[in-house]
């Protein structure tokens, strides 16, 4: 995070939720990650009104088009290249620019950008992760526009379900990841940091009867 980014979240906070952003950022942090799945074979979402972005995979020669909203990731977007069997998506405005993006994993994902550990994925999952919306866009219809290109995208490539965790803090996400059809599948990973540079995950075993529950029905068994 820039320091512009830092006084601007600050301005909006307020004092004591600037206090808590210090904290947070330089002293300790715990956040709590909820886990997510949908099964691809779910119906789509209908719109009430027509959208104007372009949804297309993310590409090396694409990175000059997040640098308006998203400058300070595109070094990540070139890590996340470099790793052939992870797949890129972004959402373009009618100027070209990256207003959206998402990542797919099809194995076990370690996050080494953001939270520092491993993130289980069992077989025929997909696992949707650095699923970010540009702020002038929050609100919009940019992912659920093209959510019926990403679930038939997902089927060709094999998968039966869409996996994902979200900060509990981060409300907006949770709104949208349920209007994407995503339901809780019972998992929470706690992710914690110290100092702002130490950071470590846990993710407390889910109890067997709750496996067994959970397994009974369709998108909530256990599965970035």
């Amino acid at each position: 995070m820039s320091i512009r980014q830092l006084y601007s979240k600050l301005q909006r906070k307020g004092l004591m939720g600037s206090l808590r952003l210090f904290t947070e950022r330089y002293l300790y942090a715990h956040h709590q990650l909820i886990w997510f799945a949908r099964e691809l074979h779910g119906n789509p979402l209908s719109l009430p009104r027509r959208h104007a972005w372009e949804y297309v995979d993310t590409r090396s020669e694409l990175l000059p088009a997040f640098a308006k909203h998203f400058p300070g990731q595109i070094g990540v977007m070139r890590d996340l290249l470099a790793q052939p069997d992870l797949h890129g998506y972004v959402a373009l405005n009618q100027q070209g620019e990256v207003c959206a993006y998402m990542w797919i994993s099809p194995r076990d994902y370690y996050d080494a950008h953001y939270f520092r550990g491993w993130f289980p994925v069992a077989a025929g999952d997909a696992y949707l992760f650095a699923l970010e919306v540009a702020m002038a866009h929050r609100g919009s219809a940019v992912f659920l526009g093209g959510q019926n290109h990403l679930w038939q995208l997902l089927q060709k490539r094999g998968y039966r379900r869409a996996v994902a965790v979200v900060d509990a803090h981060n409300h907006l996400m949770l709104r949208l990841i349920r209007r994407l059809g995503f339901q809780p599948d019972g998992r929470i990973v706690h992710a914690y940091t110290l100092f702002g540079c130490i950071r470590y995950t846990r993710q407390p075993a889910v109890p067997i009867l709750h496996k067994q529950a959970a397994g009974s029905e369709p998108g909530l068994a256990r599965s970035k």
